[in-house]
């Protein structure tokens, strides 16, 4: 995943999203302007397969389910393991990123090198990539969380 974008505002993040069109956004819930709540709902209407993750200081269960409702795909709270979860996404290669989404999607590493036009052998390359950087265990932890199947993952999925 690269970062195409980033806005100061609730308002400025709904005109770079459509503009942008991005695969994943993560919307801060409370912003000057346009709160994450009404930003997201507003973004959801003109992109429904965008991928939104609320991130917040905030744990109450009303305000992450308002969130869901209004269509997060999830939710982070802040200062959370999940947050640096998603640091150590961030910091992969944009190849890394793919393949571990697709991975987290159940594909196999034929399947995945077909979808990336690579050969699964540098599937795998990328695979050792990623474990060396974040380690074994959040290699499998980041899948989890990215499919949504961890348990103890704070980041709460759709039902």
């Amino acid at each position: 995943m690269v970062m195409v974008g980033q806005a100061d505002n609730g308002r400025e993040a709904v005109d770079k999203v459509l503009e942008l069109k991005p695969d994943v956004v993560l919307m801060d819930v409370v912003m000057k302007e346009m709160c994450g709540m009404e930003a997201t709902s507003q973004i959801k209407k003109d992109l429904p397969d965008v991928k939104i993750i609320a991130v917040s200081g905030h744990k109450d269960e009303r305000l992450i389910r308002e969130m869901i409702k209004v269509g997060a795909d999830g939710y982070v709270i802040k200062d959370s393991d999940d947050e640096s979860m998603i640091k150590r996404f961030e910091e992969l290669t944009p190849k890394e990123q793919e393949v571990l989404m697709l991975q987290a999607e159940g594909m196999s590493a034929k399947e995945i090198g077909v979808k990336m036009g690579i050969t699964d052998r540098a599937v795998n390359k990328h695979r050792e990539s990623i474990i060396q950087k974040i380690s074994r265990v959040d290699y499998f932890k980041l899948i989890k969380c990215v499919a949504g199947q961890d348990l103890e993952c704070k980041i709460h999925q759709k039902s």
